[in-house]
């Protein structure tokens, strides 16, 4: 596989927004105003990134979305882009509908299988394949801790709304890719 997707939770911490009340159609979900104490406004983080042997996937694209918004309407953003590629995703993306978008383009998605309702565990062959699937994941599920333990990017406690919290993201990505580039 040359691409590996993945979504990763990010739960910034943040101060109540001081009276404003922030739009349905920003980064952030609708917020009550002045909060009593600091919240936590819930974020993802998607990558889609190219393997690497042996380090961190180089991460193609990269977007930032509100923890309310599914993996997979995501991922629909990003489907122009994807041409002629195997993509190595979690269960969240095993969707017929987007398998077949996805085949429709010349791009593979190889993802665990899932239980079928009633089902009480994967035969031997199925159990295996999700194994290696999983397997292959790891590097970008360790890019996701190394990015969280290296940026602190949860922690945003000066940050006081939405274009803020935006800036506070993006600045730590575009560090921690800088330091993915250009620090072997």
């Amino acid at each position: 596989p040359d691409r590996l997707a993945a979504h990763c939770p990010l739960t910034p911490t943040l101060l109540g927004t001081g009276g404003q009340k922030l739009g349905r159609q920003g980064l952030l979900p609708q917020q009550k105003p002045l909060l009593p104490r600091p919240a936590r406004r819930p974020l993802k983080l998607h990558v889609l990134g190219f393997d690497r042997q042996g380090t961190f996937p180089l991460p193609e694209r990269l977007e930032l979305s509100p923890a309310s918004v599914h993996d997979l309407t995501a991922l629909k953003h990003t489907l122009p882009y994807l041409q002629e590629r195997i993509i190595v995703g979690d269960k969240i993306y095993a969707s017929a509908p987007l398998q077949a978008d996805l085949r429709a383009q010349g791009v593979e998605m190889l993802t665990p299988i899932k239980l079928k309702k009633g089902q009480e565990r994967l035969d031997a062959a199925d159990s295996l394949f999700s194994t290696c699937v999983s397997g292959i994941r790891q590097p970008v599920e360790c890019f996701f801790n190394w990015l969280i333990e290296k940026t602190h990017i949860q922690t945003a406690s000066k940050v006081r709304s939405e274009k803020g919290l935006t800036l506070h993201c993006l600045g730590r990505l575009a560090a921690a890719l800088y330091f993915l580039l250009f620090n072997p």
